[in-house]
């Protein structure tokens, strides 16, 4: 059930293992700092566990340095992980979009994420959100979530503009370290996630592709970042950009509540 107040319930949806502690964490902090609640959902109610690759460095290599999360983003995991909505999450199947007022959907390079991007119970729940013109937001893996969904037929995508990390930047990524880390840098070997929401779109001007992904944004530095808005959907490519993600998802409530904007920019 939706809380009588006038707070803004956002749900996040992560897989039991595998996801980005940064593109969860991040976003999930400076939304909170700005006042909305959140719940988190696994696939049976499970607490979840993070790519603890991505959150030590431990077994990134060489790349340790350019792949592993930042010290801001570790330290907003570490809050993450305490926090209430974490240590209780509800089950994927006792959901429904009528009880948020939109979703969060974080990515992940470990094969665990597999099954958030699989789940059919999660493919009714995101064309839901989209028939309620709920905002939905997602980073680069969870954008295959939502590329998966349809209404009428055909992916909620089409007919609508998104960005998605770059396939040259997968596959670069994919070279540089797929002799000790096999497939790692690939959610799905021999394919990108570029070329997965291409297929959804009406057509190749719906894809954006955004500035640079090698650009570092800290959290007081949103405009550096890169985030593609179309509508009540955010899309964005890496967790370098989940200022700029987090900033475009708090506008998308701008047009319905009272809350003034420079309550986000204070949380930054």
């Amino acid at each position: 059930m939706k809380p009588s107040d006038s707070s803004i319930r956002i749900l996040l949806l992560i897989p039991r293992r595998d996801f980005d502690p940064a593109q969860a964490a991040l976003p999930w902090l400076l939304l909170k700092k700005a006042g909305f609640e959140f719940t988190f959902a696994t696939h049976e109610g499970q607490r979840a566990q993070c790519d603890q690759r991505l959150l030590t460095g431990k077994g990134l290599g060489p790349l340790a340095p350019l792949l592993m999360a930042t010290k801001e983003a570790r330290e907003a995991y570490e809050q993450f992980i305490q926090s209430a909505e974490f240590r209780r999450p509800l089950a994927w199947t006792e959901l429904r979009a009528e009880d948020f007022d939109g979703v969060v959907i974080p990515g992940g390079h470990g094969k665990g994420v597999r099954e958030l991007i699989e789940s059919t119970v999660l493919h009714r729940l995101i064309a839901r959100f989209f028939e309620l013109n709920k905002p939905v937001g997602a980073i680069a893996q969870g954008l295959l979530l939502v590329s998966r969904a349809e209404l009428h037929g055909a992916s909620v995508l089409r007919g609508r503009k998104t960005t998605a990390p770059r396939a040259s930047h997968e596959k670069l990524v994919w070279h540089l370290t797929r002799l000790f880390m096999g497939d790692y840098a690939l959610i799905y070997p021999g394919t990108t996630i570029e070329s997965e929401i291409k297929k959804c779109l009406a057509g190749p001007i719906d894809f954006v592709e955004g500035p640079s992904p090698w650009r570092h944004e800290n959290l007081d530095q949103h405009e550096k970042g890169f985030a593609c808005v179309f509508g009540n959907y955010v899309s964005a490519r890496t967790s370098k950009d989940c200022a700029a993600f987090a900033h475009s998802f708090f506008m998308r409530f701008q047009r319905t509540q009272a809350k003034d904007v420079r309550v986000f920019y204070q949380s930054l």
